[in-house]
């Protein structure tokens, strides 16, 4: 069994393409069960968002699994061969379990560190298991992705550069003032980039804003959905001495508040500072009023500037994290190959403890040991006997199932000893519930159950 991904995203397919190809919530556990049917694919998750389309795969057969992904898309989505293999990618193995951990790990994303994707990783996860076609590998392989991608944001700085717009906004009014909490906040204008700053600053506890804009009815429905309060354009002199922080966007031809209106809000605020983001084009604010004392103005190439330096920021720690999610890769992996190798001694070990204990138990009659030490003493020499035989194949097993060439080995020990590969689930596989009982058997257990 090994892992995959199998999709596509914004790096390989246009948005064109993603559209036709997403899935919503309610196709996801159909489009799940009807590729879990498929015999090459034991276990699936669907993580479906305006950036990627990616199925992963439990699998003992990759090229049928990916084929059966092929025709899912072509039956549910009706894509031509040709233009879904132009931006199709499918990854095994260790790429697979990288690719996995990167993007939940924010790695691969459109904005490098957002946050959005963990939650809907976590999304996707439930949805699969609702539907029985997560098992116990993925899931742990999940579970394993979630924690890294907490280690790269304790161990990295990658989430705390603000990575947007509004998001710079928002930390240059937490550079400024000391609590969120209480800022007042005038928004001048109902533009969409002022709204989602506004609602960042909302996330961070702001409650006391007030919309101003030419149109009442844009106001009014924008203060409710900020639940803030709407007031006249006509009023805004007096709104600016009432603010601690202005977001402008109205998209006038002309600048709306001038150097000579400000001069005379900063004296009658004094010495009140007040932050003035303009982030309409053309600009809203006269940007002589730099010069004012205590008014601090940004627009959108200053917030530009800082967004650049946070991006750039971002990547150096993204380089971190990726060394981060290397390590890991190989960690987990070589777990893998190790709790591969478990079942394999198990049933190597009860193989010739059956064997043993056979042969042990009919000596044991034929020299009539019917004594409780003769049959303890013999209990020690089956046990020894199998511990000695089976030492040096353990052995090797175990030190080389981590590395790449433990699983053709693996496989030649199966072959050598006619030992059949365990179902998922079942007792010998690894991520099993139950595992095998951990006692040997002995000659005295075995001439009871034959004599019962």
């Amino acid at each position: 069994m090994t892992f995959g991904v199998v999709g596509l995203s914004f790096r390989t397919a246009p948005l064109q393409l993603r559209e036709r190809l997403a899935f919503a919530a309610e196709e996801v556990a159909p489009a799940l069960r009807e590729l879990c049917a498929e015999p090459s694919v034991a276990e699936a998750m669907l993580l479906s968002t305006c950036n990627r389309v990616e199925f992963y795969l439990v699998s003992e057969a990759p090229s049928r699994a990916e084929q059966a992904v092929r025709e899912l898309f072509s039956r549910q989505r009706r894509v031509a061969a040709d233009e879904l293999d132009a931006g199709l990618y499918c990854l095994w193995g260790s790429e697979a379990l990288s690719h996995i951990f990167r993007v939940t790990a924010s790695l691969d994303a459109m904005v490098v560190g957002e946050a959005q994707i963990m939650g809907q990783v976590k999304q996707a996860v439930a949805r699969a298991r609702e539907c029985g076609a997560v098992g116990s590998r993925l899931g742990r392989c999940m579970e394993r992705s979630f924690a890294i991608s907490k280690r790269v944001r304790t161990e990295t700085e990658i989430a705390r550069h603000p990575a947007s717009i509004s998001s710079v906004a928002v930390d240059l009014a937490g550079r400024i003032f000391a609590d969120l909490v209480d800022l007042k906040v005038l928004v001048v204008g109902a533009g969409e980039m002022a709204e989602l700053a506004v609602t960042h600053l909302v996330a961070q506890g702001a409650t006391r804003i007030r919309v101003a804009n030419r149109s009442v009815e844009r106001a009014q429905e924008l203060a409710r959905r900020l639940g803030g309060e709407a007031v006249g354009l006509e009023t805004l002199a007096q709104q600016l001495e009432w603010a601690d922080m202005v977001i402008s966007s109205t998209g006038s031809p002309q600048p709306l508040i001038d150097r000579q209106l400000l001069a005379q809000v900063m004296r009658q605020r004094r010495p009140r500072s007040l932050l003035l983001v303009d982030i309409a084009v053309p600009r809203d604010v006269d940007p002589k009023a730099r010069s004012l004392p205590n008014l601090y103005l940004f627009d959108v190439d200053d917030l530009e500037q800082a967004l650049a330096a946070n991006l750039q920021a971002r990547r150096r720690e993204a380089k971190v994290a990726e060394r981060i999610v290397e390590g890991e890769v190989e960690g987990f992996d070589s777990w893998l190959r190790h709790q591969d190798v478990v079942p394999l001694i198990k049933q190597l070990r009860a193989q010739f403890t059956a064997v043993v204990i056979g042969e042990a138990q009919r000596a044991a009659r034929q020299l009539q040991l019917d004594r409780e030490d003769q049959r303890v003493a013999l209990d020690r020499l089956a046990n020894a006997i199998v511990n000695k035989l089976l030492h040096s194949p353990t052995s090797a097993l175990k030190q080389y199932a981590g590395a790449a060439n433990g699983v053709p080995l693996a496989t030649a020990t199966r072959q050598l000893f006619g030992l059949p590969e365990p179902a998922l689930g079942e007792p010998g596989d690894p991520l099993a519930a139950d595992p095998l009982p951990a006692e040997e058997p002995t000659v005295a257990a075995v001439d009871r159950e034959e004599r019962e």
